[in-house]
């Protein structure tokens, strides 16, 4: 179910994504919810295509740096909070990273 719900992209943002689950609560038959909980948009949600990074033997380890965090935070539509969790660190330690990098 987590699946399905990180594959659709949520224009409507976290209100859509609350009210989703409400409905699904409210709908749900069993003491648990599942993916058939879900609305139809969401089962019609096109996977999403993991990303790679790809880097040359040699590559500067702050530049390797750099670019894993730039591409977190794109992933992360820009929430320091989300790409600090994603790569394992403290928001504090993505915002002393950019100050260096930049």
């Amino acid at each position: 179910m987590l699946a399905r719900l990180t594959d659709y992209t949520w224009p409507g943002n976290v209100r859509e994504l609350e009210n989703v689950i409400e409905r699904a609560v409210v709908l749900c038959r069993g003491d648990q919810l599942s993916v058939d909980d879900l609305p139809d948009f969401i089962h019609e949600a096109a996977p999403a295509e993991p990303s790679s990074l790809t880097f040359s033997v040699g590559t500067p380890l702050d530049e390797v740096e750099r670019r894993l965090i730039r591409e977190t935070l794109r992933h992360a539509r820009g929430d320091k909070s989300v790409a600090a969790q994603l790569l394992g660190i403290s928001t504090r330690t993505i915002y002393r990273k950019l100050g260096e990098l930049e």
